[in-house]
């Protein structure tokens, strides 16, 4: 595809292109739209006068006994499309993307003249903007210095959601209660995923014959973290995994001793939690 502003192009090859390799091809073409070659044409030439003179032609394509030969600098091929008069009136070219297309074959998709100036103009007005936003003219300082920022943010979020984890955790143990030979714990939670499988892990390991079932609740959707004690599995014949989904009804799955559920709306709580002890 050829249009005014935009053209695609497949050709063999049978790697990506590397970055520098794109900015090369970029260069290449620029430079010889910057040397404004004229165009030169021969509309009648005879394909055996046309071979010698070196031109392209295409594999796969059938050409006539009488051809049309096109010249831009030293680059000839054979052709029958429209043309610049001369390269500088291309203006600019940039490559927007190149890919895999089929087994051995990439492709490029590029901008030229106004379509290359727009996106140009839009990108440099885009960073205009982030200068602005930003209130910097180093535009990278600033940017380091965010992410530096947003690390030890995260670093005091990670912090803080452990701190609160050990003071959930320790509200829980006081609330096991002893069923059919278990030790059960079923309570709400309002816990960071992250941290809610270590926490039923200790949990776990605080009692023996333990089934626990913990309901993580969001502002607008919960989710359920199930862990089981390896003998209570045994004996019991228990599954966290089918629970999720056969008796929770609900995504989700994991081993026998462990599975969470995806988040869903928030239902009945307390109805799920009876339906697991239907199970006993």
């Amino acid at each position: 595809l050829v249009s005014a502003e935009h053209l695609r192009f497949d050709f063999s090859h049978f790697s990506k292109m590397t970055d520098q390799e794109v900015e090369q091809v970029e260069r290449l073409v620029n430079d010889r739209i910057r040397k404004n070659f004229a165009l030169e044409e021969n509309r009648a030439m005879s394909i055996n006068d046309a071979k010698k003179t070196g031109a392209m032609m295409l594999f796969g394509e059938k050409y006539g006994d009488v051809v049309r030969v096109i010249k831009f600098g030293n680059s000839i091929e054979l052709c029958g499309g429209t043309h610049v008069q001369s390269t500088g009136e291309i203006g600019l070219f940039k490559i927007q993307s190149e890919g895999a297309v089929a087994a051995g074959v990439r492709r490029i998709e590029a901008i030229s003249s106004n379509g290359a100036f727009n996106f140009i103009k839009n990108e440099l007005n885009t960073l205009q903007e982030i200068r602005q936003t930003l209130k910097s003219k180093d535009i990278l300082k600033s940017l380091s210095d965010l992410q530096a920022k947003n690390s030890e943010l995260q670093k005091q979020i990670e912090a803080f959601n452990k701190e609160k984890a050990q003071s959930v955790k320790k509200d829980l143990l006081d609330k096991w209660e002893v069923k059919n030979g278990m030790n059960v714990l079923r309570e709400r939670v309002q816990l960071d995923p992250t941290v809610l499988k270590d926490i039923a892990f200790q949990l776990k390991q605080e009692k023996e014959n333990a089934f626990i079932i913990l309901a993580n609740e969001s502002s607008e959707s919960v989710s359920y973290t199930i862990a089981i004690s390896d003998d209570v599995v045994k004996a019991k014949n228990l599954d966290a995994g089918k629970i999720i989904r056969e008796t929770l009804k609900m995504k989700g799955g994991g081993q026998a001793n462990y599975a969470t559920s995806g988040a869903t709306e928030i239902a009945s709580i307390s109805e799920k939690f009876d339906s697991v002890e239907k199970l006993w």
